[in-house]
């Protein structure tokens, strides 16, 4: 039983706050993806940074023609061996570079996948490659043809191992092994002899065999290595002054470019990051913030159904103890603590508590001129169910009630100037007024949810203009009924649930409250909704609902602010009739509206202009 309470509260949670818990959570994940972008992107950069500063990269300078994926660009063999005759050069590897995919969409992106060539009889120049890091099976060895070394992205993307085949321009080439991850260039690169890559390149632009080039001339640039006692920036800058037609990269310009591209990447990502993460913050502020305005509402609903501090106090505490309901003691002692504390604050209240009424089975809106006991039935109590043959007597008694408000500059606005109002039992009164005139704040006093500046009110012969908090609740419980403008259901329950709330606080059983709320939602329609909660239901719906739980109970006293004020006319006969039928049964119904319809099946007829009713 506590498991099933728990569960279900926590769906009615999830059910309220999906959306935003679904956006925390969204927000949540793309921060997480955003930091592994990040990294991976510095550690790139990083990587590339180490790379260019181990070596001078040259490329030949483009020829205008569009040759290769380089627009032109070749370097000769006469070409790297001038740059190999430069003084301070160590070695020179002659290189190609090839794109596996062309499309633009991949072309020189972190995800580009290329090719690359290497010239095998001669050591890797780069000072911190000297041999690039292998994780299984082996490097390339001079002599290697159509064989590759993959880098660990290329082979995890196609899960591939020491053993495998892969296909190069329609070539099969077997894997001899796969590179440890650098997160950086080498991760994405096919790894082949250069005379290989030869071969792919002239697959891939034919054009190029109507040049009249050596086979060895087809490059696209080369690796170069400098001396321990030279300089590289120094070197490279040599070789730019006396090779023509070549372009020379300094290193130290391009880890400066990296290092620059590092420092922007780190600050717009941090930039996203903070954003996501004030987004995020006000995005939980406001579900706390809904979460609070929520739970105010569903107390001041509870408290005009009758809640008592104590009985709010209750729920509270037993809903953070573990177990719910069921979870122990604690809960109980400490709800005995407050009760002592307010039945101290309220000894100096004139009006004896009432006591709890004891209910008396479900039956339905009452008849005309026949005898049943309501839940507020009994010795010294004022029953809905009376003999129609029986007198007439006083079921409200409103005098000379007086209500301000604070209004601009500080003065008090008068809303209700000294209003006298008289309801015996079984009569139906109508309060008309224009919108403003104050006719919500007449029944709010006449029900209790406020306190009037002046006046006294009489409930069924009892005087509440001076009770206290506790008692003014168990009146609203027992005595009142309130069909409120905006329906007032709480949105985490049911149908069938916000009418048996009525029942919770005034100590009836609630097995036989849920029979006649479920037959009560039967005779007005909407039984088969019983399930439903209220945004699933129409206006209308949600009206006859509000109806049910205002008349669970038998109350005495039936107030009803504007009940068809946001019906159409058919839905508005069936609350009319609903009104009237509690009035022929005995109780005392009050209603206020600004239309004429709810008017015409009144006893009497009111008017509150400028606070007084006329």
């Amino acid at each position: 039983m506590v498991a099933r309470a728990g569960w279900k509260l926590m769906r009615r949670l999830l059910r309220g706050y999906v959306f935003t818990i679904t956006g925390i959570a969204v927000g949540v994940a793309g921060l997480v993806a955003l930091g592994a972008m990040a990294e991976r992107i510095v550690r790139f950069i990083e990587g590339g940074d180490r790379f260019v500063l181990g070596q001078i990269s040259v490329a030949g300078k483009g020829m205008g023609m569009g040759v290769g994926f380089t627009a032109g660009g070749l370097l000769p063999a006469s070409k790297i061996r001038e740059v190999a005759a430069v003084p301070g050069v160590a070695g020179v590897q002659a290189q190609i570079m090839l794109p596996l995919n062309t499309s633009t969409s991949q072309f020189l992106t972190l995800a580009q996948e290329l090719v690359l060539g290497l010239d095998l009889s001669t050591p890797m120049p780069n000072r911190h490659y000297r041999e690039l890091p292998v994780r299984q099976g082996r490097f390339l060895r001079p002599g290697d043809r159509h064989v590759t070394v993959l880098g660990a992205d290329f082979a995890a993307s196609r899960g591939l191992r020491p053993g495998g085949r892969i296909m190069l321009e329609r070539t099969p080439y077997t894997v001899v092994g796969v590179l440890e991850r650098t997160l950086t260039a080498p991760d994405r690169f096919a790894i082949v002899s250069i005379e290989d890559a030869r071969e792919l390149w002239v697959a891939k632009d034919p054009m190029l065999l109507n040049f009249t080039l050596g086979r060895g001339d087809l490059n696209t640039g080369a690796a170069v290595g400098w001396t321990l006692s030279e300089d590289g920036d120094t070197v490279a800058r040599r070789i730019a002054a006396t090779v023509s037609g070549v372009n020379v990269t300094i290193p130290s310009e391009i880890s400066r470019v990296l290092r620059s591209s590092t420092a922007f990447f780190s600050a717009l990502l941090v930039g996203i990051g903070a954003l996501g993460l004030v987004i995020g913050g006000l995005s939980l502020s406001n579900t706390v913030a809904a979460a609070v305005f929520e739970r105010i509402r569903e107390f001041g609903i509870k408290r005009a159904l009758g809640a008592t501090d104590l009985q709010l106090g209750n729920e509270i505490f037993g809903e953070s103890q573990p177990g719910g309901r069921g979870g122990g003691h604690r809960p109980r002692r400490h709800a005995r603590r407050v009760h002592q504390r307010l039945r101290r604050r309220s000894r100096a209240a004139s009006v004896p508590l009432l006591a709890a009424p004891r209910p008396r089975g479900a039956a339905l809106l009452r008849r005309p001129g026949r005898r049943r006991r309501g839940v507020c039935d009994g010795p010294g109590r004022a029953g809905v169910s009376r003999r129609s043959d029986s007198p007439r007597h006083l079921m409200l008694r409103a005098v000379n009630l007086v209500k301000s408000f604070p209004g601009p500059n500080a003065e008090p606005v008068r809303v209700i100037r000294g209003a006298d109002l008289r309801v015996a039992a079984g009569e139906y009164v109508a309060i008309n007024g224009a919108s403003g005139s104050g006719k919500s704040t007449l029944l709010n006093l006449i029900g209790l949810l406020e306190d009037p500046d002046a006046g006294e009110l009489w409930i069924a012969d009892r005087r509440l203009s001076g009770a206290s908090r506790t008692e003014k609740s168990r009146a609203r419980g027992r005595l009142i009924g309130y069909v409120f403008q905006s329906f007032l259901l709480i949105a985490s329950l049911t149908a069938l649930e916000n009418v048996a709330l009525a029942v919770r606080y005034t100590g009836g059983n609630r097995a036989a409250a849920r029979r006649r709320a479920q037959a009560l939602l039967d005779e007005f329609g909407v039984g088969h909704r019983r399930d439903h909660y209220p945004p699933q239901l129409s206006g209308g719906e949600q009206q006859r609902v509000a109806f049910c739980r205002a008349v669970l109970n038998h109350p005495p006293l039936l107030l009803a602010d504007e009940p068809t004020g946001n019906l159409d006319d058919e839905q508005a006969h069936v609350i009319r009739d609903a009104l009237r039928a509690r009035a022929r049964a005995g109780a005392a119904v009050v209603v206020v509206s600004h239309r004429a319809e709810p008017a015409r099946d009144a006893d009497r007829v009111l008017t509150l202009i400028e606070g007084v009713l006329k």
